[in-house]
Parts: structure tokens; sequence; C-alpha cells
């Protein structure tokens, strides 16, 4: 069974498209934009033939081939890693 670690024994890249960043308008039907490996897409838009599907503050869910894949803004939060907060 492969690990996550590279020949370096550093993590590596996960494969798959990045969400890097949401957008969301405050008002009601207001422009929903995401960032996803670099390329600013909106609702209904494609990327790498996915269909952008929805949009919420910390995801956004591709449709390609019936299949919804969910990309996740923070997904090391969202798998339960612990993460460190910084006080000033």
């Amino acid at each position: 069974m492969a690990n996550a670690k590279g020949a370096t024994g550093g993590p590596v890249a996960l494969e798959g498209p990045r969400l890097q960043s949401i957008l969301i308008a405050r008002t009601p039907g207001g422009r929903h934009v995401a960032v996803i490996d670099g390329e600013m897409v909106r609702l209904g838009d494609n990327i790498k033939g996915a269909r952008v599907e929805r949009m919420t503050q910390t995801e956004v869910v591709l449709s390609k081939g019936g299949k919804k894949q969910v990309l996740k803004l923070f997904p090391a939060a969202a798998a339960g890693e612990n993460t460190k907060s910084v006080q000033q």
C-alpha cells in the first residue's frame, strides 16, 4: 500500500483539481466565483471537462459523467486533522 510521502519523505501533492478560493456576493442572486487550479470559474462553467454545479462558502461541487466531486477549501480541517491556531 502506497503512503502519502514522496521519495524525499515529504508530502506529495494530491491528484485532481485544487480549490484555491471562493467569492460569494452577499446579495441574493449575486455572483458566485471560485478559483480552481488558478482558473476563475462561475456556476455552470466547465473546467477540465467537469461542470460547476454548486458553491458554498467552503466547497465547490463539480459534475462529470454523472459523478460528483466535492472540492473543499480547507481539506485538512474537513478531514479532521489537527490544526493549530495562532494567538497574538
